[in-house]
């Protein structure tokens, strides 16, 4: 059964974020099992918070050098359930971290979104 699901991975240097592109197809680190094929990317600054010692307040900026990077995968799932998409030996839902390698890199983030099956 076809599936989406989108995980982020957060605060990536420009380095890795340029190694990552649609079509790549991603492998997961536990087990070398099929994961699926990334479909769109979408970019975001990654947000750093800092706290003034001497003040104690806090202040929300943007981490210079680092991007947020929500990423589309399109897998075929073993099955299906009301929360659960089932990868071989992955159980992805939401909030689950994935480890994932494709070419040249390897990556992990949590799954934000799933639509369990598409026909």
């Amino acid at each position: 059964q076809d599936s989406n699901f989108v995980f982020e991975i957060k605060s990536a240097d420009e380095e890795l974020v340029n190694s990552i592109s649609v079509g790549d197809v991603l492998y997961s680190t536990s087990n070398d099992n099929l994961v699926g094929t990334i479909t769109a990317l979408d970019y975001m600054s990654s947000d750093e918070i800092t706290v003034n010692s001497l003040s104690g307040e806090y202040s929300k900026g943007i981490y210079k050098g680092k991007q947020n990077v929500m990423i589309s995968v399109k897998a075929v799932a073993d099955s299906v359930d009301d929360k659960h998409i089932i990868l071989a030996e992955d159980k992805l839902k939401i909030g689950s971290m994935i480890y994932v390698y494709g070419n040249n890199y390897a990556i992990s983030g949590y799954v934000v979104k799933m639509d369990r099956v598409v026909d």
